[in-house]
């Protein structure tokens, strides 16, 4: 007879994404928003990623420092093939410049509570960042290569560069990634109390990247320049229709 807590495992990151269902329909429409009106500014764009850069290279840096820990040995062997730290940083250069470190040294208050929050969960139980390296790793493999494609071709830029962080190594199948890091993650032995945890780790975990999202500034102003130059082009063919129309008669 299968017991409840094999039945939990078996199910786990199901549960994770139908207990986020909500507030992650919410996080794409924000995100996607917010990162679609950036294409029109590469230097926007660069700073956008920069805040979820100091939120991967945390997740990373701490699923090192726990490899011990039996809920992250699994996810720490897949560590060189998900990690996205290198790929940020070499986008961030493209955009941001040599000197992109030196301008993504100071994020908005809600990167530097997400980070530290991060920290003081890993501290409290390292289980409990399965939340969100379930979350925004299938964010990155799955979603991502969508926005990859979108940026390459809105920004128009050049082969092999600014998309590194959506990337992965070699020719290696997303899908396959994806499904290695759930069962991971389903293999886990928890108890139903650690589950609820997880489960209100990974509502946060959505929370926290809206907040992000939301503190992205110059937003409006570009999305404001790119519909007055529409207006000013609709404007400058109607009017020249008009002419045409009075010339003709």
């Amino acid at each position: 007879m299968t017991s409840t807590t094999e039945v939990q495992k078996k199910i786990l990151t199901d549960r994770l994404r139908q207990y986020t269902r909500g507030v992650h329909d919410e996080s794409d429409t924000i995100i996607n928003y917010k990162l679609i009106v950036t294409f029109a500014d590469r230097e926007l764009y660069g700073k956008a990623i920069s805040f979820f850069y100091h939120v991967y290279q945390t997740l990373e840096d701490l699923i090192k420092k726990y490899k011990e820990h039996p809920s992250l040995t699994k996810i720490y062997v897949l560590l060189p093939i998900i990690e996205r730290t290198g790929g940020f940083e070499s986008d961030l250069k493209f955009f941001l410049g040599d000197d992109w470190r030196s301008k993504t040294t100071n994020p908005p208050q809600a990167v530097v509570e997400y980070v530290t929050h991060l920290k003081e969960v890993a501290k409290r139980d390292p289980t409990l960042l399965l939340a969100y390296i379930y979350h925004m790793y299938m964010a990155i493999f799955a979603g991502g290569f969508i926005i990859k494609r979108m940026a390459r071709k809105a920004m128009g830029l050049p082969p092999d560069t600014g998309t590194k962080l959506f990337e992965l190594k070699g020719s290696i199948n997303p899908g396959i990634i994806r499904k290695e890091i759930k069962e991971s993650i389903n293999s886990l032995r928890l108890e139903e109390v650690d589950i609820q945890k997880l489960l209100q780790e990974s509502h946060s975990c959505f929370q926290r990247n809206n907040m992000i999202a939301s503190s992205i500034e110059g937003v409006s102003e570009v999305f404001f320049r790119k519909l007055a130059k529409l207006l000013f082009i609709v404007f400058v063919f109607g009017l020249a229709l008009l002419l045409f129309r009075q010339y003709s008669l």
